[in-house]
């Protein structure tokens, strides 16, 4: 396979791969292991197909565009204030669910109030919100790379070790179990923004002897083994399963441990200011805002939502994907369909609004109730 392929792949891999993995094994202990497999590539597929979807709009503009540009173009026109806002919503809720999760990490090596470790993240990662540094295109291959490390040293120490691994049994069936893994995963595959970067990267190959679609299936596919493998060594080697994973991990070894904050602290740190400089960048070059102004806002906004009550990590990060993400999976299956009008599969794409109308009520009822 020529090697620009796994270049495109691991550009949509990486961008896919986050902090939605430490929300996994929680789920998979909720549901069953077997449960939680069917889930997981199930999630991975229908992504694949709904990240095809946006491809091929891409495909067909001339120039480099991004998600606002589309909706502009093919959506309702009554209806681009709410797809912008969700555009919008699902970044910052992004970056609520960082700040939720940093303590964590912190945890790990030191004990001390909450509020003052992620008043601390916060800070120095606002500040880079204000900055026009030219490495940040770096900071998505440092946070995916420390990911992937955590990924590796779980899966090292935990396979090192006697015992074996504690596959866990399903509670009892509801609607609620059966809803519960939607939002966690439709975070855990949120990844569009890098379909943009690979389909632009594409159409620039002369005589590809490869189709985009095939790089975005190996791309949403890629990361669902990743996290199989997370979750895996999660089990062989915690003695309790937490929403955030890390909670059960603190009987780990010291330099493990140490290990583990430190890689987790590059990796939501880097996340975090890509996260904010890009909500930042949307107000500023599709809204207009002025550049101060548009700055302010991932800086504040994150913030406020943490201190007024917003502090669960697995809550945060599944309403984030119940809601936004799926709401803009929408938009896009309907820009889409608006756009190919006659395409076979054209009726089909509707069932996908099943799964994303149902993690949306889901995310309000886990909210609400």
């Amino acid at each position: 396979m020529h090697k620009s392929f796994f270049f495109l792949a691991s550009i949509i891999a990486g961008s896919i791969i986050g902090a939605g993995v430490f929300s996994l094994p929680y789920v998979f202990s909720r549901i069953g292991f077997t449960a939680g497999l069917v889930y997981l590539f199930a999630f991975a597929i229908l992504y694949g197909f709904v990240y095809r979807m946006y491809a091929q709009l891409m495909e067909r503009q001339e120039g480099r565009h991004e998600f606002l540009f589309l909706i502009r173009k093919y959506f309702y026109k009554n209806l681009v204030p709410l797809a912008s806002v969700t555009a919008l919503g699902g970044l910052l809720f992004g970056l609520v669910a960082y700040l939720a999760l940093m303590p964590s990490f912190a945890n790990f090596v030191v004990d001390i109030p909450e509020t003052l470790i992620v008043m601390t993240f916060w800070a120095f990662g606002s500040l880079f919100f204000f900055l026009k540094p030219h490495y940040l295109g770096f900071a998505e291959v440092i946070g995916t790379a420390c990911i992937l490390s955590i990924v590796v040293l779980l899966l090292v120490f935990g396979f090192g070790s006697p015992g074996e691994i504690s596959l866990p049994e399903k509670e009892t069936l509801s609607l609620g179990l059966i809803l519960l893994p939607f939002g966690p995963l439709l975070f855990s595959f949120s990844g569009r923004s890098a379909v943009s970067e690979a389909t632009a990267m594409y159409r620039k190959i002369k005589k590809p002897r490869f189709k985009i679609s095939t790089v975005i299936t190996a791309g949403t596919l890629l990361p669902a083994f990743v996290y199989l493998v997370f979750i895996l060594g999660v089990f062989r080697i915690a003695p309790e399963i937490t929403p955030d994973t890390l909670g059960g991990l603190l009987l780990l070894p010291v330099w493990m441990k140490a290990s583990l904050a430190g890689l987790g602290f590059f990796a939501l740190f880097t996340s975090f200011v890509m996260l904010g400089t890009n909500v930042r960048d949307i107000l500023n070059y599709d809204a207009g805002m002025p550049w101060l102004a548009s700055a302010l806002v991932p800086t504040i906004v994150p913030l406020g939502l943490y201190l007024v009550g917003l502090q669960d990590f697995f809550l945060v990060m599944s309403f984030a994907g119940g809601l936004f993400v799926s709401l803009e999976s929408m938009f896009i299956i309907s820009m889409w369909r608006r756009h190919f009008v006659s395409h076979r599969f054209r009726n089909l794409a509707l069932v996908f609004y099943v799964v994303f109308v149902a993690a949306i009520i889901y995310s309000f009822a886990e909210l609400l109730l």
